[in-house]
């Protein structure tokens, strides 16, 4: 692999030596690469060359520390079989991006190495499980074995929950269920869609941060959620709630849209402005989750209402101009198209305070105090 940039190992040459020992690695790139060679029960050996090159010479030594410890799940606290504890040296004069693997035992159990000195990062793997060792640093000296060294490993949580409306109770078929969970690395977002009597189940999500967000989408019907996020309504849930077998249940009112796009007093659209719905009732379903959008590059957006709703606008503001749309009222699915033009807002008038006369005259007697 490019010795500049270890990050291209994924682009790499792979070959087994012969009885003899000997390899021939054909097409390499003419700039300076890594060789490396390795093997289960020796410790891994690099060479920095360029090709054309010839009578290079890697020797796998038997010394070294070696690591013993067991690879064990979070939720039972069990062994777990046929997983492997991989260490990957980034410290070094051996550092290289490729972690070497050894197997457990069918209790758990591994013994990693011989492994030469220097700073590892530790992670585990198994069939059906996630790594949640994090970010596990281990620091190795050469010829020095330690022990109980345990890696984590978790078959993921299971959340179980309906999506209903609101108003009505009835069950919500069809929609689009999404959890937004994190790990790091970020793991992403999971998507399932609920049964003709709203119920949904997600499994395997690693939850491990209490910013995990999950919400609900069909169409003309948006989640009740009272606090707004960029892009809808997002409900929070937690590994505790998760741990505790609590349902998610998710609540869904009417939603309808807005297109528009705001330009200024000259006609020409204003980019990367902040969108919101201006409402003008108090009630938690009107006013629920509205979205914040922004425009593009050229003045659009489209922003998400809770409906039915009546007499909202649709407002955009900076430090100095602000716009507005007409009032407008929307039933579930209903669109609208509005343009918002930015105006300079009216200069502050400042009151005027008439002049002290005594200010000018001399006050004898007064105390005056200073300090250092």
């Amino acid at each position: 692999t490019d010795s500049g940039n270890r990050s291209l190992y994924q682009n790499y040459s792979a070959v087994m030596t012969t009885g003899t020992g000997e390899f021939v690695i054909e097409n390499v790139p003419p700039w300076e690469s890594f060789v490396y060679a390795s093997k289960r029960g020796f410790r891994p050996d690099k060479k920095v060359t360029a090709a054309p090159a010839a009578n290079i010479e890697l020797v796998l030594r038997t010394d070294g520390a070696f690591v013993a410890g067991r690879v064990i799940d979070r939720q039972t606290s069990q062994g777990v079989s046929g997983a492997s504890a991989n260490f990957m040296l980034f410290t070094g004069p051996n550092a290289f991006n490729k972690p070497l693997e050894f197997d457990t035992d069918s209790e758990g159990y591994y013994t990693a190495g011989p492994l030469p000195g220097g700073t590892y990062l530790a992670m585990s793997e198994a069939m059906g499980y996630v790594d949640v060792n994090g970010q596990y640093i281990l620091e190795i000296d050469d010829g020095i074995s330690s022990s109980g060294v345990d890696l984590l490993v978790h078959s993921g949580y299971t959340i179980r929950g309906r999506v209903t409306r609101l108003d009505s109770g009835e069950p919500v078929a069809g929609a689009d269920v999404y959890v937004r969970y994190l790990k790091d690395p970020p793991m992403g977002t999971a998507h399932v869609q609920t049964d003709q009597r709203g119920n949904f189940v997600m499994e395997r999500l690693l939850l491990l941060s209490n910013s995990t967000r999950i919400t609900a989408k069909a169409s003309a019907l948006r989640t009740f959620q009272p606090v707004e996020y960029i892009g809808g309504a997002w409900l929070e849930i937690t590994p505790k709630m998760l741990d505790q077998n609590q349902p998610v249940d998710i609540k869904m009112i009417g939603e309808a849209r807005v297109r528009g796009t705001v330009v200024d007093t000259d006609g020409a659209p204003v980019p990367q402005l902040q969108i919101s719905i201006q409402s003008p009732l108090n009630d938690p379903v009107s006013a629920n989750g509205q979205s914040v959008a922004f425009t593009g590059t050229d003045g659009k957006f489209e922003i998400g209402v809770a409906a039915p709703a009546t007499g909202f606008r649709v407002i955009a503001e900076t430090m100095d101009r602000s716009g507005a749309s007409e009032p407008i009222s929307l039933l579930p699915g209903e669109k609208a198209q509005v343009e918002i033009r930015m105006v300079p807002k009216p200069k502050p008038v400042l009151p005027t305070i008439p002049p002290n006369q005594d200010a000018l005259n001399p006050m004898p007697g007064a105390v005056i105090l200073g300090a250092r």
